[in-house]
């Protein structure tokens, strides 16, 4: 059964194509390394995540109509691991914590995520910012 399908997959920037009749089919259980010099992965996993949308084609994921914005249920089925760790710099460290909870409908409040936070020693981090809000 296919866990993931692209069926002519087609992405354009700027009237240059990223992605042009792109086809992948991913069954369950198996395990999908892209890497290549060339910038249309990045294209394709935020198209796979719902976070573009792609000129023409077609994504199914469990054999369903990926369409953007996502349903819950499709979230839980999606999982991206980034080479580098994605901050919202202009969040505190508790913020971006609260931010992605919530974007799962997890468990948000401040007393449980300071209590993770001094498990892992990132308790300093709870008030600071990834990067210093300018002066206006």
């Amino acid at each position: 059964m296919n866990l993931l399908y692209l069926d002519n997959i087609y992405k354009a920037y700027d009237e240059k194509d990223v992605l042009n009749g792109l086809n992948l089919d991913i069954n369950k259980g198996e395990i999908v390394f892209c890497w290549t010099k060339w910038c249309w992965k990045t294209t394709l996993v935020k198209i796979i995540l719902g976070l573009s949308r792609p000129d023409e084609g077609t994504v199914l994921l469990n054999s369903k109509e990926l369409r953007v914005p996502f349903s819950n249920t499709d979230k839980l089925c999606l999982g991206y691991v980034p080479d580098e760790p994605i901050f919202i710099e202009y969040l505190t460290g508790l913020e971006n914590l609260k931010y992605y909870c919530k974007l799962y409908n997890k468990n948000s409040s401040n007393e449980h995520l300071l209590s993770i936070m001094k498990a892992y020693d990132i308790y300093s981090s709870a008030d600071k910012f990834r990067k210093t809000i300018p002066e206006v």
